[in-house]
């Protein structure tokens, strides 16, 4: 009794001395804290961002309780349910300033619209300081990344975590930002939390602790190693980048623009029962009102499906949501990129799918500015099928029939190329649509495999050769590597039974076991590969056909009339204006591929020295007016400055006029005239004046 009453005289005076600091409210980590969020600019700039981690709840709430007075603040915690979590990061993402978290959001969330972060307590794993970095430093990020680590050094656990950080941002100069992208396997071999343990243990001085990792400087063992790790990282031994490069600018100029998915998007949340409106800022949308039905089935769905009842900012354009807020825009929320893969645009796909097989199944009306009789467009879907059973490619297509049945080959267009039936446009004849006739599927699905999908067929087989030739090699090299270190094991445990080792046995088993089980894997892996290997066609589907009429004009003329007279161009006259651009682009030393044939929305593809022009050619008999159809208008807002209109006048003149216009819907932007929603229209003059302008 008197030992207990001696430990607690001793204690009382350490107790009044907590308390009287925590009264005085002056902790020095707080006010650190507080001075990097002035300095900073939060306070006069509502439109920065900031991110604080800590390792404990309890300091968590202290800094919420210490920071909501002026700010916003959102919150993550481990006690907190996935979708609680997700509900906070939008939170976050749409009207809170700063965020406070532990560990909880170190992984699986992206917060690359804040660049600021403070880590109020390190921790001992460096693994989780590079979780917590990757959380802002990462793809998608269009700002300067500031990071502040908050560490006592006058104690010893902050002595060897500082040593650490000025360590990590001297290799930092040395190797540039991207180690910190490998900083959890650069000092993986060091065991930090057990040095800092054996610190505050007193087994060993935190001198002797940061020795262990090579001290503050970047020494050459530890810059090896983070130089090792991000080679890895980049399979530099392995990747193509220049073939890398013009793959990707091949796909980027066949995918569908992003103005296809937002047109989708609005008309279907309309069907859906939803509201959504264009906000001021260009590019964006605002979700007033998510489609009750959605939402409902969200609640059923997974955390990360589940449907917000309103957005505050949608863009389907990357550029909006990556590029730095300026000016006005600063003081908007971050846009949040809407399309395949968001669980708003999913559920309206599938909800549209699900409620208008009738409707589909029935067909339709459309009106096609550039025929003068009726036809009828069919929609197909085919795939290619693998050894597995997967599908390897499935592509749409549209064919273009005559109501004879004859087949346009040089002709695929899209629904958003045409109009819907509509006041303005005047009514069918009843004659024409009494004479459409069914679709034949059978000659039709024939036609299509011969003449759209053996090419596809072709390209989907080389490729996917491509691919398993790299899994076998890949597969082959790892599994060797593995099964080396198995049969070093068993020799190793063999050696040890010749030395009467106690345990050997058990150990040889389990190197024995081990090495068989790599082998199976190995060998499913690679009959796997080699059945993938083995492409086949697959299915062909009509799953929709439309009737397209002619559009009228108000006195009864069709807009597609054929007669030379009345048309601005045909067939010859853009031959001549494809053959003066092809040329004019060989004499300034490009290469020129067509793409008319694949109806990619622009005519022609120039590359020269990194350079490439998108070009869509128009020619013109005469001095008339230029038309793009809408997916060639919106394929232009998608490449930008990539995507060139070439306009030939005077075709049919000895000596042809070219005249260039870079970046059309952008630099014309004054000029045009939509037309239904379908035709944007331009009179000679802007196109002439603009291509003044025009660099070579």
């Amino acid at each position: 009794m008197t030992e207990l009453e001696a430990e607690l005289d001793a204690l009382r005076p350490l107790l009044t001395m907590a308390e009287e600091l925590e009264g005085k409210r002056t902790e020095r980590k707080l006010n650190e804290l507080l001075d990097v969020v002035s300095s900073q600019g939060l306070t006069e700039d509502r439109s920065k961002q900031l991110l604080i981690f800590t390792e404990h709840k309890d300091t968590l709430d202290y800094l919420i309780e210490n920071l909501e007075k002026d700010f916003e603040v959102a919150v993550i915690h481990g006690g907190m349910k996935l979708v609680e979590r997700i509900n906070q990061e939008r939170f976050f993402r749409e009207r809170a300033q700063i965020m406070v978290a532990t560990e909880a959001a170190g992984e699986g969330i992206n917060l690359q619209f804040c660049h600021l972060m403070v880590n109020y307590d390190i921790p001992w794993n460096p693994n989780r300081l590079e979780q917590r970095m990757g959380r802002i430093h990462r793809i998608g990020q269009t700002e300067d990344v500031y990071i502040f680590n908050l560490v006592a050094s006058n104690t010893r656990e902050g002595y060897v975590l500082n040593t650490l950080l000025v360590k990590m941002e001297r290799m930092g100069i040395t190797l540039g930002d991207k180690v910190f992208d490998v900083i959890g396997g650069t000092f993986a071999g060091y065991r930090l939390r057990d040095l800092i343990e054996s610190v505050l243990a007193g087994e060993i001085s935190k001198e002797e602790a940061v020795e262990t990792f090579g001290g503050g400087e970047a020494d050459p063992q530890s810059v090896a190693r983070a130089r090792e790790l991000l080679q890895d990282a980049l399979a530099q031994h392995h990747l193509d980048w220049e073939t890398e490069r013009d793959r990707a600018a091949r796909a980027e100029e066949r995918r569908l623009p992003p103005s296809y998915f937002q047109k989708f998007f609005e008309q279907g949340m309309t069907f859906a029962g939803g509201k959504v409106v264009q906000r001021l800022d260009p590019g964006t949308l605002r979700v007033e009102r998510s489609p009750d039905t959605l939402v409902a089935l969200g609640r059923t769905a997974g955390a990360t499906r589940q449907i917000a009842p309103t957005y505050e900012r949608l863009t389907f354009d990357k550029s909006v949501a990556t590029r730095p807020r300026r000016g006005d825009e600063a003081l908007l929320p971050q846009a949040e990129i809407c399309g395949p893969g968001h669980p708003l645009f999913d559920a309206l796909t599938a909800y549209t799918i699900e409620r208008t097989p009738a409707d589909v199944a029935k067909g339709a009306i459309f009106f096609d500015p550039d025929v003068s009789e009726p036809g009828l467009l069919h929609f197909l879907v085919g795939e290619v099928i693998d050894g597995n059973g997967e599908v390897v490619h499935r592509t749409f297509s549209t064919i273009q029939m005559a109501l004879d049945g004859r087949i346009d080959r040089d002709r695929r267009i899209s629904l958003f190329d045409v109009a819907p039936p509509i006041d303005e446009i005047p009514r069918a004849p009843e004659a024409a649509i009494k004479a459409a006739p069914a679709p034949q599927d059978p000659e039709l699905v024939v036609w299509a495999r011969q003449h759209v999908y053996e090419k596809l067929f072709g390209e989907a087989r080389d490729e996917r050769e491509q691919v398993a030739r790299i899994q076998e090699d890949f597969l082959r090299r790892s599994f060797g590597s593995l099964l080396s270190g198995a049969d070093a094991a068993i020799i190793a445990a063999e050696e040890e039974i010749d030395k009467g080792v106690q345990g050997a046995e058990g150990r040889l088993r389990k190197a024995e076991l081990t090495k068989a089980g790599l082998e199976l894997r190995r060998r499913q892996r690679l009959e796997e590969t080699e059945r993938g290997r083995a492409v086949m066609r697959g299915p062909v589907l009509v799953v929709g056909s439309a009737l397209l009429l002619p559009l009228l004009t108000e006195d009864g003329e069709t807009t597609g009339d054929p007669s030379p007279d009345a048309k601005f161009s045909d067939q010859e006259v853009e031959q001549i204006a494809v053959s003066a651009a092809r040329r004019y682009e060989l004499e300034r030393g490009a290469t020129v591929e067509s793409k008319e044939d694949e109806k990619v929305g622009f005519d022609l593809l120039s590359l020269r020295n990194g350079e490439r022009r998108c070009i869509e050619v128009k020619g013109r008999a005469g001095v008339q007016r230029v038309e793009l159809t809408w997916s060639e208008f919106a394929k232009s807002q998608e490449l930008g400055d990539d995507y060139w209109l070439y306009v030939v006048l005077d075709c049919r003149e000895p000596d042809p006029r070219l005249y260039r216009v870079q970046n059309p819907a952008k630099t014309l932007a004054g000029a045009w005239q939509p037309s239904l929603d379908v035709r944007y229209r331009v009179e000679p003059e802007p196109v002439i004046e603009a291509a003044a302008g025009a660099p070579a």
